[in-house]
């Protein structure tokens, strides 16, 4: 595990995009769209994956992608609670590496793995709001330092 901590700009800065985002995707009525907090929590994971990469965050305003921005090759599925496991939909990219950040303190992402979604995609499907997912318990995630040596 890894964790990467980002400054109050930074998460103002995330925070901005995030609410970008959400106007543009209510403006053009995005269907099963991120709720505000959502894009929020998802831009601020995908901001502090791209200091881990040492890269720029490609923030992708107006990308219409209700998945979640790519950085690197790589998705962000951040969660709230350590003990959480990855979810990844249907319709994830198979060759997307699929990262688990987990969120509990403020300014604080642990980043504890991945996996490709086409292997996450062997995993059962739980039922989550607004899309079914596979379950990928951290268990079975590679851990986050073993993808710093492949990108």
């Amino acid at each position: 595990m890894i964790v990467i901590t980002l400054t109050q700009e930074e998460e103002a800065y995330a925070t901005d995009i995030a609410q970008r985002k959400d106007h543009i995707q209510n403006a053009i009525g995005a269907k099963n769209k991120m709720t505000t907090s959502g894009h929020v929590s998802n831009c601020r994971a995908q901001l502090a994956l791209a200091k881990l990469l040492g890269i720029t965050w490609d923030t992708n305003i107006g990308n219409q992608d209700e998945k979640g921005g790519v950085v690197s090759g790589c998705r962000v599925r951040p969660v709230k609670k350590s003990d959480f496991d990855l979810l990844v939909r249907r319709d994830d990219e198979d060759e997307m590496n699929m990262v688990l950040c987990t969120t509990e303190k403020p300014q604080e992402y642990r980043f504890v793995g991945y996996i490709k979604a086409s292997e996450a995609k062997k995993h059962p499907i739980g039922y989550f709001l607004p899309l079914p997912a596979h379950v990928v318990p951290q268990k079975n995630l590679t851990p986050i330092e073993k993808l710093l040596e492949i990108l």
